[in-house]
């Protein structure tokens, strides 16, 4: 056991995982509208996607068993050949919690 001067022990680093949930919409006039079957991904600080999936027919999404700490959120879409992408940065997970964050893609 690791006791501090003031002689209580330090805090214990978090155990547990958090997870990001939402939505995706595409904005294709200028009016976002929510957009399935979109690929999302997690990328950490480093740049390393730490996890993916894709956003259900109503566009939602969830990302789970995520490490407390603050990710990036991204997501694209093909719409008639033409690209979708958005992305959110600074999105904080905390341990036993679920972040929500909507996704819009241009």
């Amino acid at each position: 056991v690791v006791v501090s001067e003031e002689g209580t022990p330090p805090p214990l680093p978090p155990t547990g995982t958090g997870s990001i949930a939402g939505e995706t919409w595409v904005s294709l006039t200028g009016i976002p509208v929510p957009h399935g079957r979109a690929n999302v991904w997690c990328v950490d600080w480093e740049g390393d996607v730490v996890a993916s999936t894709a956003s259900d027919d109503e566009g939602r999404y969830e990302l789970t068993g995520l490490d407390p700490g603050t990710y990036t959120v991204i997501s694209k879409t093909w719409i008639d050949g033409a690209l979708y992408s958005g992305a959110v940065a600074h999105v904080e997970v905390v341990e036993n919690k679920t972040t929500v964050t909507i996704i819009i893609m241009y």
